[in-house]
């Protein structure tokens, strides 16, 4: 059988690639789609005495068509970069903090040298704190316009997919970016203020907090631990206010980084979490502290023979955690 190729997505292609993939009964029942004979390709699907006809081809257009395209192209925004990596197998992961192993003064008598070296090993668990459900509705109106032209099956699974990814894409921007705020309130943000509310004082305190996160410190990560973050794990969550305030280039200067490695740096929210009476302008911080990660997508249809069409749902789980062992800090105005 041939790859599917999910650039082709004129109807006779579509139609065809979801009939080879189909169920011997399938194929008894329903021709090849050629030039001229959608008309009666949607008679043989959609006008079926089998029920499992139709059944069967909504469900392959989901699942060849809709499931990639929206699971390849939904996670569009402002925080996508942290998404991580489908998990398909379990139901969450482990995260572990190992300390740094410390040099002692030698030992010539060699006393030591058959006890164990105690280490506390740290680790948070990371569960599902998401379920959504995802509807779209396809009435059978619908699917008789998709055999009636070569661009009628596109425009469906467009439909379908842009309905889903908008849907999709909204809510994950919004719990992505509760995660400051869940986090700040279980957990807190090691807080830095600015010599006063000007840029010249917010730049040099940005500065002065992420070039010292590059040292081994305790001081900038909520749970104490001695991190380190390189400047090519950087980044910077702020607000389009903070970035009409700054000189983007003389921050990229500070770090010695061109200005488009440094904008690169920055992700702009709408908002970001409040601490007591201060205004946090910027969270700066390691790229790791956000932990993004789906565990399932399950994709299913039932058929309403009252109204005549077909319900397409989309089970999604979702971790929505951070870390509080890599580095991440908010810098105030005072």
């Amino acid at each position: 059988m041939p790859s599917l190729d999910l650039t082709k997505l004129n109807t006779s292609y579509v139609v065809n690639a979801i009939r080879e993939r189909a169920s011997e009964n399938f194929r008894n029942n329903v021709p090849v789609m050629e030039n001229g004979n959608g008309i009666a390709m949607a008679g043989a699907i959609l006008n079926s005495p089998d029920e499992s006809i139709p059944n069967e081809f909504i469900k392959g257009l989901i699942a060849f068509y809709v499931n990639p395209i929206v699971t390849g192209m939904y996670y569009n925004n402002h925080l996508k970069e942290f998404k991580m990596p489908l998990q398909r197998i379990g139901a969450g992961f482990v995260e572990y903090y190992v300390p740094p192993t410390e040099g002692t003064e030698y030992d010539a008598s060699g006393a030591n040298a058959f006890k164990p070296k105690v280490k506390n090993f740290k680790n948070k668990i990371y569960k599902v704190g998401s379920r959504r459900e995802f509807k779209e509705s396809i009435y059978y109106r619908d699917l008789y316009a998709c055999f009636a032209n070569e661009s009628g099956a596109y425009e469906l699974i467009d439909k379908i997919a842009q309905g889903m990814i908008s849907g999709i894409d909204s809510e994950e921007y919004i719990k992505s970016k509760e995660i400051f705020t869940k986090f700040n309130t279980a957990t807190a943000f090691p807080v830095f203020t600015a010599a006063d509310d000007k840029a010249s004082g917010l730049m040099k305190k940005v500065r002065e907090v992420g070039l010292s996160m590059q040292f081994p410190s305790t001081a900038y990560n909520a749970a104490g631990y001695k991190q380190t973050t390189p400047a090519d794990r950087l980044v910077v969550f702020t607000t389009p206010q903070f970035i009409s305030e700054v000189d983007v280039d003389l921050l990229a200067t500070a770090f010695n980084m061109d200005r488009t490695d440094w904008v690169s740096k920055v992700v702009v929210l709408d908002e970001l979490p409040q601490i007591a009476t201060h205004k946090v302008k910027c969270l700066i911080g390691d790229k790791r502290f956000l932990k993004i990660r789906d565990l399932k997508y399950k994709w299913s249809s039932a058929y309403n023979a009252q109204g005549d069409f077909t319900n397409i749902f989309c089970l999604k789980d979702t971790i929505y955690e951070a870390s509080p062992f890599v580095n991440m800090c908010a810098i105030v105005a005072p």
